[in-house]
């Protein structure tokens, strides 16, 4: 569940200065301005706020195409947005720690796995597509490469909550936390070789 994920300790991480910054560029962000603005809500004032200007590139009519052409919109649409995704996800991940406010890498990181959840729908629908044109071979791939996508954000989202607790002052001399956080590097370099390895055996049959 999101909220296991998402559940960030507090710690005493101070109120350090920070310029302006923005990472507008990458598909969600969070933006920094030099002086606070006030909440989308009108509330109390605050350092950043989110900006989400995703759209998938999945075109309307996938699901109606050839299945070699589904699956092509599977690696240039699905995967293409994931990347971006995963690109904004490190971003406000930089930005949350430099700002010490775990708070701005939660809202970020709300919206961003939105979009995932939403691209992991449409590729569920491709799948299924696949199966009713009589192409279970890029079925199998496709959900192969979906569950494979799932498993490796679970361990970026733990290995950057990891990153976090250490960053902070009350966890910087936590060697069994470090530990942990170097543990989760390797699982998420070992889920992205799996994951490559699947999508190339995707491209490889559409190829065929």
């Amino acid at each position: 569940p999101l909220h296991r994920h998402l559940a960030v300790l507090r710690g005493a991480m101070g109120d350090p200065v920070v310029g302006k910054m923005s990472v507008q560029r990458a598909a969600v962000a969070i933006s920094v301005p030099s002086k606070g603005g006030a909440h989308a809500d009108g509330g109390a004032d605050s350092k950043w706020a989110i900006t989400d200007g995703f759209a998938p590139s999945v075109k309307p009519d996938a699901l109606a195409q050839s299945p070699p052409d589904i699956a092509r919109q599977f690696l240039s649409g699905v995967c293409a947005d994931r990347v971006a995704l995963h690109g904004a996800l490190d971003e406000a991940f930089q930005v949350s720690v430099t700002l010490a406010d775990p708070e701005a890498y939660k809202a970020a990181t709300t919206a961003i796995r939105r979009h995932l959840d939403e691209l992991s729908a449409t590729a569920s629908k491709m799948e299924a597509a696949l199966r009713e044109k009589k192409a279970p071979i890029l079925a199998r791939l496709v959900r192969a490469a979906d569950d494979l996508e799932g498993k490796r954000l679970d361990k970026v989202l733990k290995l950057q909550l990891a990153k976090q607790r250490v960053a902070s002052a009350q966890f910087q001399d936590d060697k069994e936390l470090k530990a942990e956080a170097k543990d989760l590097e390797q699982q998420v370099r070992a889920a992205t070789a799996e994951l490559n390895e699947a999508l190339n055996a995707l491209r490889a049959e559409v190829q065929d």
